[in-house]
């Protein structure tokens, strides 16, 4: 059996965790374990399970809390751990911080990996500069370039090539289900006749969710009969339960926190809303593509997620009524939520066809012993 060191911010649900997790669940691990190397000391969502699974789970400062104790922290865990890793795999949403790439590469003889999750840097002005320097720097440290798309992969590492490993699900577990979808609304006192918008994502900068209660406001003026769900979690939550209750949305916009299981809210909901600034490749798309459901998102994300006629695009700089006529439309549409399971595990975002590159390079005939880099 070999070991895989998998190095991410946290463990907590988000895109890139849920991911891992997905591949961690489906890989044999009598050949291949992971182990997770994460930038915070607190408990994250998914550490029991990790536990559970046989992974150890392995904890440094965040880089926030200094920049010195941080490498310090990194120098120590590599020198003392590092060796046992026949790969260790970065998951990035950009190059600005490549730190941790260079020290793994110093003190292990393992293959690197660079995994790209994002198409911007979404920081300070300084950390876009660090991100373009480091797309140079970072080639003689890294043996294998990945990206959640082709888009990701060509704002991550510029011209150089690079593998488009899809985020894949399995299709099965988010299909459409009328007991679900009754269940839940009865559940969360909402009438069979009532019009449903969902969002599932973090409460972040990226996933714009002021836009979401600008349109759903909107759409509420015109369909009075309306709610909207909102599952995830994230520092801009208080901001935005602040910005609800400022447009008088208390009782109409549902709060639903982290969810485990998103399936039998993605049946309760008749339309999905993504006004994004930007995104890597969002497997909560592909989720709902499987459940058959309607998805209205801004024309930042790669039209890589179209992998059925759901999906409709929209520029952030249309007017929230356009968005909100868009709603409406899907709405109208004759569609049976039960056609599209097939289209989805006929695709090539199942669990299965997806992670079989990631493995391939996980176990490379030269079982892990490669020559180290120079820093």
């Amino acid at each position: 059996m070999i070991r895989i060191l998998h190095v991410v911010g946290s463990m907590n649900m988000g895109g890139i965790e849920t991911y891992i997790m997905n591949m961690y669940r489906t890989v044999n691990k009598s050949e291949i374990q992971f182990d997770f190397l994460v930038h915070t000391k607190e408990e994250s969502f998914y550490d029991s399970e990790i536990l559970a699974h046989g992974g150890y789970i392995y904890h440094i400062s965040p880089r926030r809390n200094g920049i010195i104790k941080y490498i310090k922290e990194l120098k120590v865990f590599f020198r003392e751990k590092g060796s046992k890793y026949s790969n260790i795999h970065f998951h990035l949403s950009s190059l600005s911080n490549i730190s941790h790439i260079i020290q793994a590469s110093k003190y292990c003889n393992s293959k690197i990996i660079l995994h790209g999750h994002s198409t911007s840097e979404g920081g300070k002005y300084i950390h876009k500069v660090l991100h373009k320097l480091n797309q140079e720097r970072v080639e003689k440290y890294v043996d294998h370039y990945l990206a959640c798309s082709n888009t990701v992969g060509n704002w991550m590492y510029g011209k150089r090539d690079f593998l488009v490993i899809n985020n894949g699900i399995d299709p099965q577990k988010f299909a459409f289900s009328s007991d679900d979808r009754l269940n839940t609304r009865k559940k969360l006192s909402i009438s069979d006749d009532e019009i449903v918008i969902g969002h599932v994502g973090s409460f972040s900068y990226a996933k714009n969710h002021k836009r979401i209660i600008d349109i759903f406001r909107d759409f509420h003026l015109e369909v009075n009969n309306s709610k909207l769900l909102l599952v995830g979690d994230g520092s801009d939550m208080k901001l935005i339960k602040t910005y609800v209750e400022k447009n008088d949305l208390k009782q109409d916009v549902l709060f639903l926190g982290i969810q485990k299981n998103v399936s039998p809210f993605l049946s309760a909901i008749d339309v999905l809303l993504m006004p994004s600034f930007y995104e890597g490749f969002p497997v909560s798309l592909v989720e709902a593509q499987s459940s058959g459901l309607p998805c209205i998102v801004s024309d930042s994300i790669t039209k890589e997620v179209k992998l059925s006629n759901l999906v409709t695009f929209i520029n952030l700089s249309e007017s929230n009524d356009v968005w909100s006529m868009s709603i409406r439309n899907n709405l109208n549409k004759n569609i049976s939520r039960f056609d599209y399971l097939e289209i989805m595990e006929n695709s090539d975002f199942s669990l299965e066809k997806s992670i079989q590159p990631i493995i391939n390079i996980y176990l490379d005939k030269s079982g892990g012993n490669y020559e180290a880099k120079s820093d």
